[in-house]
């Protein structure tokens, strides 16, 4: 029979603190949870979980629903295309996802966020605690905007170029029927 010990073992997760994960189950995780307590959780996560927290991705479900209504009334107006409902979701949760982002890091530079603001009610400011470096934030950032444009950019395309939707023609153009 063997021996029942009350010592924890080496790899148990200290009181008051989550257990760590990496990779794609992390990343789904900062979609769909509360965040980790303590700056020490956001620390240990590889860069790109660490990003998606900061980023406060568990929020961004509101601008999956406003791209849904969107979707749902081009649905009622048969303007509805698959392809376009995807690139608005994609753009409607990127720009959240920068504007949270840069809120986080203008509100630390101009000394609007402190280590005591109310945002520690639900989750740690990712540069205030050191959880994540300015250069992680701005790379982020960059990247996420880089992304919306070429999103924007995409949907603009049918817009831009008239001959993949039909040919335009003078009476169009000048507003005199044809």
């Amino acid at each position: 029979m063997s021996e029942v010990t009350s010592e924890p073992s080496s790899s148990a997760v200290p009181p008051g603190r989550r257990p760590t994960g990496r990779g794609p189950r992390e990343w789904a995780r900062a979609f769909s949870g509360f965040y980790p307590p303590l700056a020490a959780d956001l620390a240990e996560l590889d860069p790109t979980a660490r990003f998606l927290y900061s980023a406060r991705s568990v929020i961004l479900v509101i601008s999956f629903q406003a791209a849904l209504l969107a979707g749902l009334l081009a649905w009622t107006d048969r303007r509805f295309t698959v392809v376009g409902f995807v690139l608005l979701v994609l753009a409607y949760v990127v720009l959240h996802a920068i504007s949270n982002l840069s809120n986080d890091y203008f509100g630390a530079r101009r000394g609007h966020d402190t280590a005591d603001s109310p945002r520690r009610r639900y989750t740690v400011h990712p540069l205030l605690s050191g959880a994540v470096s300015t250069t992680l934030l701005v790379r982020g950032g960059v990247t996420a905007a880089l992304v919306a444009s070429l999103v924007v950019l995409g949907e603009a395309k049918d817009l831009l170029l008239p001959s993949q939707r039909g040919t335009i023609t003078a009476s169009e153009t000048s507003g005199t029927p044809a």
